[in-house]
């Protein structure tokens, strides 16, 4: 059971609402991996609940720097890392499920997405959201 800081929720929101939308889709099927965990689903599950997954974060990370760089958020270069960063943690996950080794997928897994919600949501892109909002302001 995931807590209510692991969820989708009004915490989360950081006022854009493509970016929530997205991030709330996303945030939806790390709780679904996490539920099938829990529910001892096959590996071959898992590994096909990822896909959908990696191309969902893969798209909203371009669309997400697209609009950074647009507005010239001056720390995209970072963030791009960062999304890079995630991206390369999430091929590791599914290294570890090839690997047909599951206490350390699950591991990871909840790494990633406590990682992902907790800092880069709540921190690195509620900054790049101000720095926008700040210019569009008067």
């Amino acid at each position: 059971m995931l807590k209510d800081s692991e969820r989708w929720g009004p915490q989360l929101e950081l006022g854009d609402p493509q970016i929530d939308k997205e991030h709330q889709q996303i945030t939806g099927q790390l709780e679904r991996l996490r539920s099938l965990i829990t529910g001892e689903a096959t590996i071959e599950t898992l590994i096909g609940s990822l896909a959908p997954l990696f191309e969902q974060l893969t798209a909203h990370f371009v669309a997400e720097e697209s609009l950074f760089e647009t507005q010239g958020y001056p720390e995209v270069g970072q963030h791009k890392k960062e999304h890079q960063e995630y991206l390369d943690q999430a091929r590791m996950t599914l290294e570890s499920l090839n690997q047909n080794d599951l206490g350390s997928f699950q591991s990871q897994l909840v790494q990633l997405s406590d990682r992902w919600l907790q800092e880069h949501i709540l921190v690195e892109d509620k900054l790049a959201i101000s720095f926008i909002n700040a210019q569009e302001s008067p």
